[in-house]
């Protein structure tokens, strides 16, 4: 680990591509929540099954950009009825919800809100809804995501593609797509999608392709504790995005 000088520290892209040599990339923030960028070997020490490996086998690389590219990020979590559910009966705490949260902060530290960058929040079950507008505060998307209650099923359209409507004389905006369709055109425009679960009904993939597609959106779907579903991966790789499996 980095010395205690780091007030939040985070692993993640961990890669065994060119075993024995391992990589991943790591974020360090200090107590002023500045980046750390002058780390070095000395700072770390990693144990592998009870051996510690020297020094002189470690390199470290900060990619540090300048030019800081802004982002428009809607982050799509899944508050369906199974994400409650604890892993094991004797923790009730440790749920799928807690490790979204979890994993929610962990990226909101590795964004750099610069300029016009913002981040909105959308939760989903049987339908979506809007947990927080564009913001570049990130207390404000992790307190909205600490009131929203899980329950229902799992359907992936309409936080993908549920069309903005009128609620009285109030524009409600509740997808990724109805958000980020009026962001800046010269904004790269990004939905980050997690789920732990299969869809309960067939999603409209190809009509979420041609939306996002559209409007320059690219797509980065997470499966959370279940393998990885078919159609978020084609809606990935269709839209210049990615999709994951992440384990427990």
């Amino acid at each position: 680990f980095v010395s205690v000088e780091a007030q939040y520290f985070n692993i993640s892209s961990i890669n065994t591509d060119e075993f024995p040599w391992v990589s991943t990339i790591f974020v360090a923030r200090d107590q002023n929540n500045d980046f750390i960028k002058d780390v070095n070997t000395n700072q770390f020490t990693i144990v592998e099954d009870g051996l510690t490996i020297p020094n002189k086998n470690l390199k470290i690389e900060c990619f540090e950009n300048q030019d800081v590219p802004e982002l428009s990020i809607v982050i799509v979590v899944d508050r369906s009825g199974s994400m409650k559910v604890p892993f094991q009966k004797d923790k009730p705490d440790d749920t799928p919800w807690q490790r979204v949260y979890q994993g929610v902060e962990a990226f909101l530290n590795t964004i750099k809100f610069v300029g016009r960058t913002k981040v909105a929040l959308v939760g989903f079950s049987n339908d979506s809804f809007l947990g927080c507008p564009f913001t570049n505060n990130p207390d404000e998307l992790l307190d909205s995501l600490k009131a929203i209650n899980s329950s229902g099923s799992t359907k992936y359209d309409p936080p993908y593609i549920k069309p903005e409507y009128y609620d009285g004389n109030e524009l409600k905006k509740e997808s990724a797509v109805a958000l980020l369709k009026d962001r800046p055109e010269n904004m790269k425009r990004i939905v980050v999608f997690l789920t732990d679960g299969e869809p309960s009904v067939p999603p409209k993939t190809y009509q979420i392709i041609d939306s996002l597609k559209y409007y320059n959106i690219s797509a980065y779907n997470i499966s959370f504790l279940t393998d990885l579903n078919n159609d978020l991966n084609e809606i990935s790789n269709s839209t210049n995005g990615r999709a994951y499996r992440v384990e427990k």
